[in-house]
């Protein structure tokens, strides 16, 4: 816009209007402050005189004082990984699958890997594995009315695709025979260990082609298969065991006949003596025969035969030892990585068991022992055990043995013996207090070494200041039985299933709860 001109948004205005609009427009207003250069006046439209408006000056308000700064934050710890949660600091995939491993191999794939499965991704992951999939313990796991062999060939086939290595078909009864047999062998090429317990459909032809069907069959249970028969047609008789035991062999390394009925028991441990150098656990236990006799065997042929034999188990059978020479005593290499021996026997029963002798022949080599149960044999006595090669007995079950009342010290010397590996005690039906008292209070000398977590005083005379200080003395004890002891109070004598219990009983003790006077009767609980 040149000078002596307007804009056309002006014309027609008047000076007031003029001045009305610049005052409106901030633009203008701004410019106010300046002093305009002097225009020359036209006649037409004279410049208005423009009067610049003071400029009032800010006054700036007083900074308000700064806020306080905020306080430091605590640092958060570094986040722990979740369990179950691969990576550097989580739980490694392979770690996992190494307990796994264990887990399937001392207890079975079933449920656990199926359980597994619904933890995590990753949990899940490694169940899958197939791997794992090698102990198919179908016993007691699957239901009874699918025990059939279409459902067998469907969960080896479908579950285990690389072929378990044991199989266990317990309890399946009338669902096992040959078909059934052919089925595992079909699916399990590599199969190790065979579980036939409570078959009692099998038949001697359906054991005897056992070898052929699993060439590397290493274990082999055929427990309770003839539980009532001792027939010669039946698949525990005496010739189709021995068979089975000579065509196994050297493989053989666990053998379970027990809870059969049968006839010419010699003839299957003469097989087993031969046959299966091996072999490391045994289990002729429970087993009936057609006579009241006593069955001999050859202790020393099975020693030289067995040297490796490590779990010997023969409860309630009728099992003596025949007469061998001095020289072949001598000579005899003995167990000498015997771990388990029991020859336990029913106190009810009209056999007594093994005596000192027996024992002696069967356990002189045999310093790795850790189990030993000899309840209701009539003829141990304290002496010999006290002599046995064995420092660190375990588990000791002697109830109702001769032990218990041979002597009133010979518990004691055997509990001083052994009272540093104790882990489980069974004294029960021992008729003499003090036997049982000098017993216990051998246990607390002896607390600073004390490990024990279970102990049987069943229908013993046991007291109460007796019972007072071992519960003070060993802090492990997780199961008590007080079952019928007379000489303890009322509401005292039953049986403390845990550690939570036990401990209960000794604060109910420290409390005064029990009146020591008040002993009743043997069954008022």
């Amino acid at each position: 816009m040149t000078p002596g001109t307007v804009s056309p948004n002006q014309k027609n205005l008047s000076p007031n209007q003029i001045k009305t609009e610049i005052r409106q427009d901030p633009e203008h207003f701004e410019v106010k402050k300046e002093v305009p250069s002097p225009l020359p006046p036209t006649p037409e439209f004279p410049i208005p005189v423009i009067k610049a408006e003071p400029v009032v000056p800010k006054v700036e308000k007083p900074a308000s004082p700064a806020p306080p700064p905020p306080p430091p934050r605590t640092p958060e710890p570094p986040k722990e990984p979740r369990w179950g949660e691969d990576g550097p600091d989580g739980m490694p995939e392979r770690a996992l699958q190494k307990i796994f491993q264990f887990v399937c191999y001392s207890q079975g794939c079933l449920p656990f890997l199926l359980s597994a499965m619904k933890i995590c991704k990753l949990w899940c992951k490694v169940a899958k594995e197939p791997s794992l999939w090698t102990h198919a313990n179908l016993g007691s796991k699957i239901k009874e009315k699918v025990r059939t062999e279409k459902n067998l060939e469907w969960i080896l086939k479908n579950k285990f695709p690389n072929g378990a290595l044991e199989v266990d078909v317990s309890n399946w009864r009338a669902a096992i025979s040959s078909p059934a047999l052919k089925i595992i062998a079909a699916h399990c090429p590599n199969l190790r260990g065979l579980g036939l317990s409570q078959c009692v459909k099998l038949s001697h032809e359906d054991v005897r082609i056992i070898p052929s069907l699993f060439p590397n069959l290493q274990k082999i249970d055929v427990s309770c298969v003839a539980p009532t028969t001792a027939s010669s047609r039946s698949a525990a008789s005496s010739s189709c065991l021995s068979d089975l035991i000579t065509a196994i062999g050297e493989k053989m390394t666990h053998f379970n006949m027990s809870s059969n009925k049968m006839a010419g028991l010699p003839f299957v441990f003469k097989a087993i003596s031969q046959h299966s150098k091996n072999l490391i656990e045994l289990d002729v236990s429970n087993i009936s025969t057609t006579s009241r006799d006593t069955v001999l065997i050859n202790i020393e042929k099975i020693q030289k035969g067995c040297p490796k034999l490590r779990i010997l188990r023969t409860t309630n059978t009728m099992l003596g030892l025949n007469d061998a020479s001095v020289r072949d005593q001598m000579t005899s290499p003995g167990f000498p990585f015997l771990e388990e021996l029991t020859i336990g026997v029913d106190q009810r029963g009209y056999f007594d068991g093994m005596d000192d002798g027996q024992i002696e022949r069967i356990l002189k080599k045999s310093d790795k022992l850790k189990v030993l149960d000899i309840r209701g044999c009539k003829s141990i006595t304290d002496s010999t055990l006290v002599r046995l090669p064995c420092w660190d007995i375990e588990y000791l079950y002697v109830s109702g043995c001769s032990v218990t009342s041979s002597s009133k010290d010979g518990l004691e010397l055997l509990v001083k013996k052994w009272c540093r590996t104790l882990v489980d005690i069974d004294i029960g039906n021992t008729t003499d207090n003090k036997t049982v008292d000098w017993a216990l209070i051998a246990l607390v000398e002896n607390e600073d070494v004390l490990r024990l977590r279970k102990l049987n005083l069943n229908n013993t005379g046991v007291s109460l200041k007796t019972l007072t200080k071992l519960l003070k003395a060993c802090k492990t004890l997780e199961s008590l039985n007080l079952t019928s002891c007379r000489a303890l109070p009322r509401g005292m004598k039953r049986m403390y299933h845990n550690k939570e219990d036990v401990d209960s009983l000794t604060q109910d003790i420290a409390d005064g709860k029990f009146d020591p006077k008040d002993a009743g009767s043997d069954d008022d609980d």
